[in-house]
């Protein structure tokens, strides 16, 4: 495809895909899904389109910025009333990350 063109990439049939941003120094797409039963789920996905897997289930994000080496992102799932900032390291596996400040 040219620079700049868009086309799709990946399929996921039986599912909603919404929210992807780039992470892993833009290596990887990480985006929110949703099946036909309401089961949400962030997939992590390789820019040929293939899947690399999924986080945890019990990972809630509000937000989410790509990294070099992954992805950090915020949610208020670790603290009742408070923000938390976590870091997902992709290279080492696809985990629920680790709380750098709350």
């Amino acid at each position: 495809p040219r620079s700049g063109a868009r086309f799709p990439f990946f399929n996921l049939p039986d599912a909603a895909l919404q929210s992807p941003r780039f992470i892993q120094n833009g290596e990887l797409i990480l985006t929110d899904s949703v099946d036909a039963a309401e089961r949400y789920a962030w997939l992590v996905i390789r820019r040929d389109g293939l899947l690399v897997g999924s986080l945890p289930t019990a990972v809630s994000i509000d937000d989410a910025r790509g990294v070099p080496d992954g992805f950090i992102y915020t949610t208020s799932a670790y603290v009742p009333g408070a923000t938390t900032l976590v870091y997902v390291n992709t290279r080492d596996g696809l985990d629920g990350g680790v709380p750098v400040w709350t």
